[in-house]
């Protein structure tokens, strides 16, 4: 009796063999109300859905979309004074302010008659002599809380150099999406 016990059937076979792999269909709606409940704390889920929801780009799209991008978004800080985004860098994110200010603006280079001639404008309009020949810097706008940089830049491959530059007028958190 003792032999009759340690050999297996082949249908024990098959119930042994079930059991290691189970196929588990989950509608992904379900899966991903599931997943935000699970791990919204840890991810700051929530506080980047409303981020998104009250942002122009994203505020009519569907709930499910919006879970997808809130795990993706990445959050980052930025002292006053920062600068978030040079002019000419490779802009590859699309940049959501979470909450604080930025300055945004855009480098004209002098006019080609002062160039080489170590001269550096001055926001009054008037000219110093400078070591750096950097031009003038025009400010563009100012955009705060749920305002989105880097739209275009973001859709369209071959503009993805920034024309502009972005620095934190006071301390700013802001979310990217890479």
């Amino acid at each position: 009796s003792h032999h009759s016990h340690s050999t297996r059937t082949p249908h024990q076979c098959e119930l042994e063999a079930s059991n290691v792999c189970v196929l588990l269909l989950v509608p992904e709606k379900v899966y991903m109300s599931e997943m935000f409940a699970r791990h919204s704390e840890k991810h700051h889920t929530k506080e980047k859905m409303d981020s998104l929801r009250k942002s122009v780009l994203f505020k009519h799209w569907p709930m499910d979309q919006i879970v997808k991008v809130a795990y993706a978004m990445i959050k980052k800080q930025f002292d006053k004074g920062s600068t978030i985004i040079q002019q000419g860098d490779r802009l590859e994110y699309l940049w959501i302010i979470r909450e604080g200010a930025v300055r945004v603006s855009h480098r004209v280079p002098p006019p080609n008659d002062f160039r080489g001639r170590d001269v550096l404008f001055s926001s009054s309009g008037k000219f110093n002599l400078g070591k750096e020949q950097q031009g003038i810097s025009v400010e563009i706008a100012n955009l705060g809380t749920n305002d989105v940089i880097g739209l275009i830049e973001s859709l369209e491959p071959a503009a993805r150099k920034s024309t502009r530059e972005v620095v934190a007028s006071c301390n700013t958190e802001m979310f990217f999406l890479p």
